[in-house]
């Protein structure tokens, strides 16, 4: 049984990327189909040489070529993304932790009654978000260099990236709480619970999204080795 050899691999890999697929998670997701696809053209006909297996192969992928392979990953990417979400709401709201929910919901409500500041608990709440955006900066800032070409990672970011809104709906906030009678006001006071309980199940979530990311890319790292896993 004929076996592709290290120079036939990386010569596979070249071809997928000067393709236009530049992701590494997604070249070796491709190279994982490809090279399946040119070893059994290579052993159907024994005569045949790796180049035309190559060119067979290639053609077996159909006029999209490669590209439902990159939509489908990104298409799973954004599936383990809401998994992670139903999973975190589901733990937290679908058992007895849900007691835990309401009993933080009302020391919140009871905390901002107490101090009688909207604004002062708006400004708590927005460094609360800060500090954690900071510190998932400085998490995606430490593993750009080996994850900079995974398009796992850029996804993970992004999705990080678009937490940004959060302080222009704080601003908002801020603004309509100019009034004074607001600060004994208990459905101002829930609503601040309510604020803090999704900015923390926001970061929650990402948290774990962003810890499995990593791990998918540390695993291609170790599978198929770390210079070729954090290079194009």
């Amino acid at each position: 049984m004929r076996k592709l050899t290290a120079h036939q691999i990386e010569e596979l890999k070249s071809f997928i990327s000067k393709r236009g697929f530049v992701y590494t998670d997604v070249q070796l997701e491709i190279l994982d189909h490809f090279a399946c696809k040119v070893e059994e053209k290579m052993n159907l006909n024994t005569n045949l040489g790796f180049e035309d297996a190559m060119t067979a192969a290639h053609r077996d992928f159909g006029v999209m070529g490669f590209a439902p392979i990159e939509d489908a990953i990104g298409k799973d990417i954004t599936n383990r993304l809401k998994r992670e979400a139903r999973q975190v709401l589901k733990h937290w709201f679908t058992s007895a932790r849900v007691l835990l929910v309401l009993f933080f919901l009302f020391l919140s409500s009871k905390f901002y009654l107490l101090i009688a500041k909207p604004t002062l608990c708006l400004v708590m709440l927005f460094a609360a978000y800060l500090c954690c955006l900071i510190y998932f900066l400085i998490s995606i800032y430490r593993d750009q260099y080996r994850f900079k070409n995974m398009l796992a990672y850029r996804v993970a970011g992004s999705f990080i990236g678009a937490m940004a809104a959060w302080p222009i709906f704080l601003l908002n906030c801020y603004q309509m709480i100019g009034r004074a009678s607001w600060s004994d006001n208990p459905l101002m006071a829930l609503l601040f619970a309510i604020l803090l309980i999704i900015q923390v199940l926001f970061f929650v979530v990402m948290w774990r999204f962003y810890r499995e990311t990593k791990a998918r890319c540390d695993e291609l790292g170790r599978i198929y080795g770390t210079s070729q896993a954090t290079q194009r």
